[in-house]
C-alpha cells in the first residue's frame, strides 16, 4: 500500500509513518516515487535518534516535505511502521540551508492506546528536561549537517492540531 493512500487523521488521532526508528544512527526518508524507505545518511558516532521519527501522510510543511513527527515512546518501531498517535504539541523551529530560511516544525505525539502514555495530553506533560534534550538534539544534528536550526517555541496540542489541519494536502 502506498503511504499516499493513508489518511493524516484517524478520528481524533494522527497517523504517523516511522522513517527512522528509536536508537538508529541511520536517517531514513520515504521515497514516494519508489514507495520505499531510503537511507539518507548515517549519523556520526555518539549520535542516534532517541525517539521514533517520521511524518504525517498527506500533509505538507513549509520545507516541502510532509510534517515531521517525534513519537515519544520507549520502544523502537521498524522503518515504515504505521502508528496511530495522540498529538501532545509541537516544537516550532526554523532552519537555514543554502541561504534560505524555512520553518521546519516537529509535531510531538505519543502512541494512542498505550497505557503508559495515557497521562500525556499536552506538551507540558512531557518533562521539560526531555523537551530540552529534543531541542538540543535537533540543533546539534542539523548543525552537523551544515544546517542552522533554531527553535522558536513549544506549542500546545490544540495549536499543533490546528497546524496539522492547515498542512493537509489538497
Amino acid at each position: 500500500m502506498k503511504f499516499a493512500n493513508i489518511s493524516a487523521f484517524e478520528g481524533d488521532h494522527i497517523n504517523v509513518i516511522v522513517e527512522t526508528p528509536l536508537g538508529s544512527r541511520v536517517k531514513y526518508v520515504y521515497d514516494p516515487e519508489m514507495d520505499v524507505m531510503r537511507m539518507k545518511h548515517q549519523l556520526p558516532y555518539g549520535y542516534f535518534f532517541a525517539f521514533n521519527f517520521g511524518f504525517i501522510p498527506n500533509t505538507q510543511a513549509e520545507d516541502g516535505d510532509p510534517l515531521d513527527v517525534v513519537v515519544y515512546s520507549n520502544e523502537p518501531c521498524i522503518s515504515g511502521a504505521l502508528i496511530e498517535c495522540r498529538v501532545a504539541g509541537a516544537l516550532l523551529a526554523k532552519q537555514r540551508k543554502n541561504g534560505k530560511t524555512v520553518r521546519n516544525d516537529r509535531i510531538i505525539a505519543v502512541p494512542a492506546g498505550v497505557k503508559i502514555y495515557d497521562s500525556i495530553k499536552n506538551i507540558r506533560d512531557i518533562d521539560r528536561r526531555v523537551r530540552s534534550q529534543m531541542e538540543n538534539f535537533f540543533v546539534s544534528y542539523e548543525n552537523y549537517r551544515g544546517i542552522l536550526f533554531k527553535t522558536i517555541k513549544w506549542i500546545s496540542s490544540t495549536q499543533a492540531l490546528a497546524a496539522i489541519k492547515k498542512a493537509l494536502s489538497e
